[in-house]
């Protein structure tokens, strides 16, 4: 059986990649393949101070907040 598996990590500061991955089986031989992709750069966070003070809120802040939170129960 042959199994795909991507994941995003980050190198240590001494530029050593860690990947500690369960196996069903014991002391099996594998054979694994590394393909090696940078990810694009982050964006910087959205500085949200131009909106202080701009924002009102219509009706019943704490009735809306239940429903958001009853949806996932």
């Amino acid at each position: 059986m042959v199994r795909t598996l991507q994941i995003n990590t980050r190198t240590d500061r001494d530029g050593h990649l860690r990947l500690d991955m369960p196996i069903a089986r014991a002391s099996v031989d594998l054979s694994v393949i590394i393909v090696m992709s940078p990810l694009p750069a982050r964006k910087g966070r959205y500085d949200c101070s131009d909106l202080a003070g701009r924002l009102k809120w219509r009706g019943d802040a704490v009735k809306e907040q239940r429903a958001l939170r009853d949806q996932w129960t």
